[in-house]
């Protein structure tokens, strides 16, 4: 028997068995915590992309290319534009994001019998 055997690592994973409420609430909201980590994910994206378009436009000559400098810098605004409604996505949660939940109740008593 490995629970005898090797009480330590027994130890380690039995957590993962039994679900307290930080993790009952947690699978509640995958949901959301999967769009928030899409939207961090789409950010650094974002500011990447944006980084590149800086560079460029700092190594491009302005008075040789002009139309390429005003679509560098068009590019790093619609970045930051991208990146604050991402921001913003990240931290608002909506009505219709609650109440796709289930019931706290319902999926908790749910999950005891399981």
């Amino acid at each position: 028997d490995r629970c005898t055997e090797y009480p330590e690592q027994v130890g380690l994973i039995y957590p993962l068995f039994q679900l307290d409420e930080k993790t009952k609430r947690d699978i509640l909201r995958a949901p959301l915590v999967i769009r928030a980590s899409i939207a961090s994910m789409e950010r650094v994206m974002c500011e990447k992309r944006r980084r590149h378009f800086l560079d460029l436009w700092k190594q491009t000559d302005y008075t040789n290319a002009p139309e390429l400098c005003q679509y560098y810098q068009q590019q790093i605004y619609a970045e930051n534009q991208r990146i604050a409604e991402l921001d913003q996505q990240q931290r608002q949660v909506t009505f219709d994001d609650l109440a796709q939940l289930p019931w706290v109740g319902e999926f908790y008593d749910a999950l005891e019998t399981i």
